[in-house]
């Protein structure tokens, strides 16, 4: 077992008290107001890093918490440094210094970086978000579709989850957001639950989940077994991609198995 925590290392509050006692160390547009990287909880601003005690700050956060005996972080809103480059740099390299900053303060930990820009977490992270959040329903209410394509949708990150399997173990391993199979607080469909957790357990190489998984019924049960034994000892063969249909080909045990994944409904057949 190993103990992990869930950290937004570059960026605070507006509620904190990092935020309330040293507005100076926070990103600012050039009319002076602050950039925000987010609506969530009290809003959040990301630090700005041509401040060299932000940056202090930035690193004493994550080597606090490995001091304290965490083993894993997943380190969350990691584009938000993006916004504000540091002089002389471009967004890119901006991002290629913080997330450095990240990787020597944690250096000999496991870190999942969620939120980041791909190309920067390139051999930085151990573990890497490659898409949207999953949604309680296939692709989110109706007018959130209206505003961008990396919305929280479960259509939209499945898709994520096959196109960028290509990323996976060669500049990090992927992440593709947690599976469902629960009851309780559900708009998924259970053909859609089960479709989630076996393509993710077949193409990521992180499987989890925010289920209580003992209150499983017999057959949610079968489902995660069969999702186990896929993430532990399957081998991807490949997958092709004609029309409404993708088609993935892989081993177990031995046994040739094949997935027929349906992206605009989100269902699955074994064929």
């Amino acid at each position: 077992m190993m103990a992990g925590i869930w950290l937004a290392p570059l960026v605070a509050e507006t509620k904190s008290r990092v935020f309330r006692e040293h507005p100076d160390w926070f990103a600012k547009a050039a009319d002076g107001s602050f950039l925000y990287g987010g609506s969530n909880w009290s809003s959040f601003v990301p630090f700005d890093l041509n401040h060299p005690e932000a940056e202090a700050y930035v690193r004493r956060c994550p080597r606090a918490h490995r001091e304290m005996g965490f083993d894993f972080f997943k380190l969350d809103f990691l584009y938000a440094v993006n916004l504000c480059p540091m002089a002389g740099m471009t967004r890119s390299e901006t991002a290629e210094h913080a997330y450095s900053i990240l990787r020597e303060e944690l250096e000999g930990r496991l870190i999942l970086g969620c939120g980041a820009t791909l190309s920067n977490a390139f051999e930085r992270f151990d573990y890497c978000r490659i898409g949207p959040d999953v949604s309680l329903t296939f692709d989110d209410v109706f007018y959130m579709r209206l505003f961008h394509p990396e919305r929280v949708s479960t259509k939209v990150t499945l898709q994520n989850t096959i196109f960028r399997s290509c990323l996976d173990g060669r500049v990090f391993l992927n992440d593709p957001d947690v599976f469902l199979l629960r009851d309780n607080n559900m708009k998924l469909s259970v053909p859609r639950r089960t479709a989630l957790t076996k393509m993710n357990a077949l193409f990521g190489s992180l499987l989890m989940t925010s289920d209580k998984v003992n209150e499983y019924d017999p057959a949610k049960k079968a489902v995660l077994e069969d999702a186990l034994a896929i993430f532990r000892r399957a081998v991807r063969t490949g997958f092709t991609a004609e029309g409404d249909r993708v088609t993935a080909h892989f081993e177990l045990d031995g046994k040739k198995r094949t997935f027929s994944y349906d992206p605009k409904r989100g269902v699955l057949e074994e064929r």
